[in-house]
């Protein structure tokens, strides 16, 4: 009996293999009987459902046709697919088709009253689906006319496993859970107020708060309605602090990134023995390509994960492939994501994340999978620190220099393992003709990935026999030599299934080989190739049925290593230098222009620069930070590319279209790396304005790592662009921000007249919420200085223009600003009130920029309400914070601080080394301020060093700022 899949891709099994069951059309028809099985559908309404009220005039025959070509797939297999008077129906017992069953099972599932079981078994249940119902073979619209039941009751299993969860104590993982849902699922308040009792069991009270605001203000906003009673209690509990909301503690919830084992692995078994029995902590498995290293540790990793159970991990490393092998650093910032830790939480450099991945790791049971390494260099960086945790790596060189790894060379399968693999993907006609197996094997050298595709060819050719096979194998085109190695060669097996598929299916394939990323979807498919994105669907599935492409994840494709050097191979001989050009000029505009529809809605600054007309394979996606978030790695290896080839206009627009997103998200690398390929390329171009935009944006990732120097030296060179070329609105902004450079230098009335000028001007253009933005930086520069009066009138001016603009993000910074002018006038409780909504305002929109110095002004607010050992902790915090965000002007303001509390708490030794540190960091940075500071404390904690006092005591002098009373 067949399985039936329609919970995603619409897919049949027999035995543990794939059933080919057609097109697009052919599948959803299948889908549809199978929805309604064992009820039969009328005629009438299969050709409305198959064409979506979109009918040809030859539907009704088409559909005859559909019928036979399905009856003749199912046929074979037991299944009938039978007519009735009035339309057709499947004969299958609904427990074979996974939609039914997954009816079955959460209907079960909620019937279990322990919390663990049925969390568990409601997981199970929604386990069977693996993406949008008949996710390959319909759209959203048909979706909705035959899939509204089984969506809803997906919805609410969804819920009932957080609930299940959370009376598990599973908060945290609920809370990261139910982000994304709530974000796509808004006007579900059960999700919500899930949300908020997780949040809130998680210590996080002001985060649950801000989910209900988001809540309500998106219900009145769409709706005109409030939150319903049974939210708007909660939202009441929450704010009391409700002891019966609370429950105990639970420890993380484990992350499990490993790839799918596969079904047919055979043989192995000296290498798998060795690798589940190693007491080696590090074990490295080395051979040539396409010989199965990464099968085989996937098939231990999977065999061993038990042992691990508080992480599983992998990353391919690139070290054998057209893109560039991935840096440690980089490496170390994937693997830190994979494990929760927040973006704006990683540290920049690649000493201080191998800190923190190894923090991470400290009593942690993790199984590491390393793929595809390229040297020992790359891999050393990457490696646990703690004996509880195993590492796996593949490279095709053995790592002779990473000490303390025990090797293992793989070799080619043997007769007896090439033999068993044909047969798990062929079945009879294998066994039947054992010498043609083995002729088989030898033509594809017995490299398990050639086997593995010559295989799957005769799999889907019901009518070739093993010796069709051999046959086409012999007379396959020359091998490319970059596929041949040691003498083997696999593209017989890579000919062969190219020359069986289409013309339009071929050349798809040739392009593929041109995307710069590892992984793509159909629309990047669809702009290499200039087609439609219906028929760049057909060509995908038919590349994908072919096994030529793999789709590791619903709508997200993948070329092999091996299969991408062949298709660039191809590329050379049958494609000219123009067409592969204009693919990927096509490709690189298809991403420009989705990246700036999906940024628009965070910008502060639109981006104004002319795209033209949008490509018909271009995206709208819905969540612009979740398309970042996916596509982020294919924007910056297409920024490389467009260098490469000097699409140099293409470079700096994706370049700022992406910008918003790293910094928000604390890819700093990323940042200072396609800024600088940007500004080489406007450099080269000559193109100024590009130039400019280029160099403003690349001076907020030098301020973020305090290289305050390089920041001002870009922002001087905008500032004269935008006064030649008359901008005026672009003058005012880079006023703003070079005054935001200049005050930490320590050049305060040189600051102070930028943003006059700036306010000016922006006063002059409308720009209100420039306005806002420059009375705040005003305020924090004049409470610097100790001009209190000036600095709350400036705070308050722009917290009132901000707040009725009504932006989150810049009410957070003016309610930072005006709660640090109050503390600093000792108005402790208005203070406090600012200081907290600051923090609320900057949670609700996922902006933690900055959350690091409001943190620490609460901590100074408890230092001088006598409360030391909070303070402490609030320090302690406010560091952490900065560390992990990259913010190292913060972080030297915040070690003064932290020393200040501590000398008054009577821990003089730890007050010392906090204010030396600060001042290394102030040295290093060039902020003069702090530089005093630091001095001035340090003289605090030894009273021998009255010089030091002296030199702190005259920097701040120069600079016009008082010494506090508590230095």
């Amino acid at each position: 009996m067949l399985d039936f899949l329609v919970l995603g891709p619409v897919e049949a099994w027999s035995g543990g293999q794939p059933v080919a069951l057609g097109r697009r059309h052919q599948r959803r028809l299948l889908a549809l009987l199978l929805l309604e099985a064992p009820r039969p559908i009328p005629t009438e309404r299969l050709l409305d459902l198959v064409w979506d009220d979109d009918q040809p005039s030859s539907a009704r025959a088409v559909l005859h046709t559909h019928i036979s070509r399905l009856r003749s797939v199912l046929r074979p297999h037991g299944v009938g697919l039978l007519s009735r008077a009035d339309g057709y129906l499947v004969d299958v017992d609904p427990s074979h088709v996974d939609a039914h069953r997954f009816v079955t099972m959460a209907s079960r599932a909620r019937q279990l009253t322990e919390a663990a079981p049925r969390a568990a078994a409601l997981a199970e249940a929604l386990a069977l689906w693996r993406g949008p119902l008949m996710s390959d073979a319909a759209d959203d619209r048909l979706r909705r006319r035959v899939g509204g039941a089984i969506e809803e009751l997906r919805l609410t299993t969804m819920e009932s496993l957080n609930a299940a969860r959370l009376a598990d104590g599973q908060h945290d993982r609920v809370a990261v859970d139910l982000v994304e849902l709530v974000d796509r699922h808004p006007t579900r308040e059960r999700f919500v107020g899930l949300l908020m009792t997780a949040l809130y069991r998680a210590g996080r009270q002001i985060d649950a708060l801000a989910s209900y605001d988001q809540a309500r203000a998106r219900l009145r906003a769409d709706f005109g309605v409030d939150p319903g009673p049974e939210l708007a209690q909660l939202h009441l509990r929450v704010l009391q602090n409700d002891p019966t909301l609370a429950v105990a503690p639970r420890k993380p919830t484990p992350a499990h990134h490993l790839p799918r084992d596969l079904p047919d692995f055979v043989g192995r078994r000296a290498a798998v023995d060795q690798l589940t029995a190693a007491a080696s902590r590090v074990l490295a498995i080395d051979g040539m390509p396409g010989v199965g290293k990464t099968a085989l540790a996937v098939r231990a990793a999977h065999l061993v994960a038990d042992r691990y159970p508080d992480a599983q991990l992998y990353l391919d490393l690139h070290g054998h492939s057209e893109r560039a092998p991935v840096e440690p650093a980089t490496a170390l910032d994937a693997l830190l994501r994979q494990l929760g830790v927040p973006g704006e939480q990683i540290p920049e450099g690649l000493p201080a994340r191998v800190a923190r991945w190894r923090r991470e790791l400290a009593g942690r049971r993790v199984l590491l999978l390393l793929d595809n390494a390229a040297t020992s260099a790359q891999v050393d960086p990457l490696l646990p620190g703690a004996d509880g945790c195993l590492t796996l790596i593949t490279s095709r060189h053995r790592l002779v220099g990473l000490d303390g790894a025990a090797p293992l060379s793989l070799d080619v399968l043997t007769e007896a393992e090439a033999a068993d693999l044909q047969l798990r993907i062929v079945g009879d006609r294998i066994s039947a003709d054992p010498e043609g197996a083995a002729e088989v094997a030898r033509l594809c050298a017995h490299l398990a990935l050639a086997i593995r595709l010559a295989a799957a060819r005769l799999a889907h050719r019901p009518a070739w026999t093993v010796q069709d096979l051999v046959a086409r194998l012999r007379s396959a085109r020359p091998a490319p030599a970059e596929l041949t190695a040691e003498g083997r060669s696999l593209p017989a097996a890579f000919a062969l299934s190219y020359d069986h598929v289409t013309e339009p299916e071929r050349r798809m394939f040739r392009l593929l080989g041109l995307h710069p990323g590892m992984r793509f979807d159909l629309h990047a498919a669809a702009a290499l190739a200039d087609l439609d994105l219906d028929e760049a669907a057909g060509v995908v599935d038919g590349l994908v049925d072919a096994h030529m492409l793999h789709e590791p994840a619903v709508g997200q494709y993948q070329l092999h290593d091996l299969m991408r050097a062949y298709a660039r191979s191809l590329l050379q001989t049958q494609e000219t230098p123009d067409q592969r050009r204009a693919a990927i000029h096509r490709l690189l505009d298809s991403y420009l222009h989705t990246a700036v529809v999906a940024g628009a809605p965070q910008e502060v600054t639109p981006v104004d620069y002319d795209l033209g007309p949008a490509p018909r394979y271009a995206m709208a996606p819905g969540d612009g930070r979740q398309w970042f978030a996916a596509e982020r790695a294919n924007l910056v290896a297409s920024i490389r590319l467009a260098e490469e080839l000097a699409l140099d206009e293409q470079a700096w627009k994706l370049t700022r279209a992406l910008w918003r997103h790293v910094y928000e998200t604390g890819h700093t690398d990323d940042l200072l790396t396609t800024h600088l390929i940007a500004l080489r390329c406007t450099l080269r171009s000559r193109d100024r304005r590009g130039e400019a935009v280029t160099r403003n944006f690349l001076a907020s990732g030098y301020n973020q790592l305090g290289q305050l120097v390089e920041a001002e030296d870009h922002l001087r060179a905008v500032l004269a662009y935008n006064v030649d070329t008359g901008d005026r609105y672009r003058e005012a902004n880079t006023q703003y921000l070079l005054a935001g450079v200049v005050h930490w230098l320590g050049r305060y009335p040189e600051a102070i007249d930028l943003l006059h000028r700036s306010n000016k001007l922006r006063g002059e253009l409308g720009d209100e919420a420039g306005t806002g933005f420059g009375y705040t930086m005003l305020g924090e520069i004049c409470t610097t200085l100790g001009r209190l009066d000036e600095g709350l009138d400036w705070n308050q001016r722009g917290l009132d223009i901000l707040r009725r603009l009504g932006q989150p993000y810049p009410m957070a910074i003016a309610h930072a600003h005006l709660g640090a002018t109050l503390l600093t006038m000792d108005r402790l409780d208005e203070a406090e009130q600012h200081l907290h909504r600051s923090i609320e305002l900057k949670r609700s929109v996922g902006a933690l920029i900055g959350e690091s110095g409001v943190l620490n002004n609460l901590a100074v607010l408890d230092r001088l309400r006598g409360r030391h050992d909070s303070a402490s902790e609030l320090h302690l915090r406010a560091l952490t914070a900065a560390q992990d965000g990259g913010e190292r002007i913060h972080e030297c303001v915040i070690r003064n601080s932290y020393a200040v509390t501590l000398r008054l708490a009577g821990d003089v030794e730890a007050a010392r080394s906090q204010h030396r540190q600060a001042l290394a960091m102030a040295v290093e940075m060039r902020i003069p301020v702090e530089e005093g500071r630091a001095l001035i404390g340090l003289a605090g904690t030894d009273p021998g060093t009255a010089e030091q006092r002296e030199q702190g005591v005259r920097i701040l002098s120069r600079l016009g700022v008082p010494i506090a009373p508590d230095g």
